[in-house]
């Protein structure tokens, strides 16, 4: 069984393996008894999709069986969970505060795009959808509302561009900021992107009461094939931006951005060989719990790099297929996971590494898919 629970001796047992020279403050405070529960996708070692939840001590504590590969997932204020299947599959999974799941569907003429969220009293859950029958392109972006108790759709407006991905619920409690990747697909082409000579990807705020569009920025049209595909908001409304981009190969194009709304997107101040090292792909972002620090991931590239809120950047760390990142309680601290089993936290402003689990790929019981919430 994995086991990655944290206590002083494990912390000082792994220090001592890589060199790490640990001060007694330096231990996080929440190693003895404070750990943090999170939920991941994954894929064992049968080739089954699953989604697991961790426990506090480290343990599995639970594991789901889905019909197909997982990717988003999201938490409401009453401990209900919801879990998106990866586009183009119609699955979601909920949930209970129990721990018992159940299976729902998108209508026949939607499917998912593998992202949600909840309203803050967790009645509702808002889901990444597309209309891909909808002869007006530009309205194929559509935002699923469903009653998350039922697990059936009541209503949909629109995301406000194409190819919406992520989305998340701003600190006011009531304004959705989406990322639309501006890639128009269709299942009857799984995973083929039609309209890349002419995408416009954008990022949307959108009352969830209304459906109105309060604002959109566009990026630059010199960087129109720039997919917007993840974000992680701040409480005081920074927007991070996690970006794939869908041109020439030898193109040297920035991938990650922060922005507030109603200002212009602001790229980060990464080093040339760094972006290079990213492989044109950002897979995940997310702040620690400060929201003073943010940290990016690049499974093609195998790394994951960290910057200051505003966009300096700070350091890179090294882990293979490297993806989901997740805050740790702690703030200026984050958990790293990876398609190889590992699992890293990383303390960005000590610039230090704690190995939690690092099979191999041939010995580990989970390869993590995407995307880690913190529970």
């Amino acid at each position: 069984m994995l086991n990655f629970s944290l206590n002083r001796r494990t912390l000082l047992k792994s220090a001592a393996v890589q060199g790490l020279l640990l001060p007694a403050l330096s231990v996080p405070a929440w190693a003895a008894d404070e750990l943090q529960n999170y939920l991941l996708c994954a894929k064992n070692r049968d080739g089954e999709f699953i989604a697991v939840k961790i426990a506090e001590d480290g343990q599995i504590l639970q594991q789901f069986t889905l019909l197909d590969r997982g990717h988003g997932q999201a938490k409401s204020t009453n401990g209900d969970l919801a879990i998106f299947s990866r586009r183009p599959n119609n699955q979601l999974y909920l949930i209970d505060k129990a721990g018992q799941m159940r299976v729902v569907y998108a209508p026949d003429d939607r499917h998912f795009f593998g992202h949600g969220v909840f309203s803050p009293d967790g009645k509702l859950l808002y889901a990444s959808e597309n209309d891909f029958d909808n002869e007006d392109v530009d309205a194929t972006g559509v935002i699923g509302i469903w009653d998350a108790k039922r697990g059936e759709k009541i209503g949909e407006f629109s995301s406000g561009g194409i190819g919406v991905h992520q989305l998340m619920l701003m600190a006011d409690g009531e304004t959705l900021v989406i990322a639309n990747g501006g890639i128009l697909t269709h299942p009857d082409h799984p995973r083929q992107k039609l309209n890349l000579a002419d995408m416009q990807p954008n990022l949307a705020f959108v009352n969830r009461k209304n459906g109105q569009l309060i604002s959109k920025i566009n990026l630059p049209n010199e960087l129109h094939q720039l997919s917007i595909r993840h974000i992680d908001v701040t409480s005081k409304g920074l927007v991070a931006l996690a970006m794939q981009y869908q041109g020439d190969r030898p193109d040297e194009v920035p991938l990650i951005a922060t922005v507030n709304q109603n200002a212009a997107f602001k790229f980060v101040q990464a080093p040339l060989d760094l972006t290079k090292r990213h492989k044109q792909y950002v897979g995940s972002i997310c702040f620690d719990k400060s929201g003073e620090f943010f940290a990016a991931s690049s499974p093609r590239g195998n790394i994951v790099s960290f910057y200051a809120k505003k966009g300096q950047f700070l350091s890179f760390y090294s882990m293979n297929d490297v993806c989901a990142v997740g805050a740790a309680p702690t703030q200026y601290q984050f958990i790293l996971a990876s398609g190889m089993g590992e699992i890293d936290l990383y303390n960005v402003t000590q610039n230090s590494v704690i190995n939690l689990a690092k099979p191999s790929l041939k010995t580990s019981l989970y390869q993590w898919d995407n995307h880690m919430l913190a529970l």
